[in-house]
């Protein structure tokens, strides 16, 4: 007769939930990961990029600028040398949330100023450098110009630089460049904003079977998630799984006390 203790105990990690299952004599540890993130030590936060007005902007969001007709977010990185680079996204049928699973640091944005005195556009963290424009077509940059940095939304589709009366827009799905007209290289623009919001996710309890109990002979303990996309990691030597360890994928067999 061999009994089976399935006890489960619960805890958080950075991109995952940890579930343990324990035994007596020998630890069969499963962490249980949502979409196969895989960090441990830390709560689990996942990220949405909404939609979100201009105007409800504020200095401490962090947002993409992004033209939803190409599907591209402009970067920051580029400094004086070049224009923006076009980093491509993806987004759910409606477009009212970028559904791209990892978002670069240089495509993230922060804001002052309103709809009145225009908006000045800085990379995330910084106010030392910012977006503006020269004169030229591909004069699109990120530095210190400060003459050529206030923005307003025009018409709902591109960026007004006040400064050159230049209109920002995508280019041929390369870069970002402003135009003194919207029409030609940059009509199909659609300049949209996009929020993060950090989110604390919840991964279901996995469920065992067979259940505790005393049973005769070598049973095969399955394990499941009712977490769409969930993936379970294991180890059998009371060590705690790492995104190295065994995946789940069959039932493990256990032929002694446990």
């Amino acid at each position: 007769m061999r009994e089976l203790y399935t006890g489960v105990s619960q805890r958080f990690g950075f991109g995952k939930l940890a579930k343990i299952l324990k035994r007596n004599s020998q630890k069969l540890r499963a962490v249980v990961a949502a979409m196969a993130l895989i960090f441990i030590a830390a709560p689990f936060y996942g990220q949405t990029w909404n939609l979100v007005n201009l105007a409800d902007l504020t200095s401490t969001d962090v947002f993409m600028i992004v033209d939803t007709a190409s599907g591209n977010a402009m970067t920051n990185d580029n400094g004086t040398s070049n224009p923006p680079a076009c980093f491509s996204l993806s987004f759910n049928a409606d477009n009212s949330q970028v559904t791209t699973a990892t978002i670069p640091d240089n495509v993230k944005w922060n804001i002052s100023g309103d709809d009145t005195d225009g908006y000045v556009f800085y990379p995330n963290g910084t106010t030392e450098t910012w977006l503006y424009c020269t004169n030229t077509n591909n004069g699109v940059r990120v530095g210190v110009n400060a003459d050529n940095n206030s923005f307003t939304l025009y018409q709902n589709n591109w960026l007004l630089n006040g400064a050159t009366n230049r209109y920002v827009g995508v280019y041929n799905g390369n870069d970002w460049r402003c135009y003194t007209s919207t029409t030609g290289n940059i009509a199909s623009t659609r300049i949209a904003f996009y929020k993060y919001t950090a989110n604390l996710n919840t991964v279901a309890t996995p469920t065992f079977s067979p259940e505790a109990g005393t049973y005769n002979g070598t049973q095969n303990i399955t394990i499941a998630c009712a977490t769409e996309d969930a993936t379970i990691r294991y180890t059998l030597d009371g060590n705690d799984p790492t995104e190295t360890s065994t995946e789940y994928t069959t039932a493990i067999e256990v032929s002694a006390n446990t």
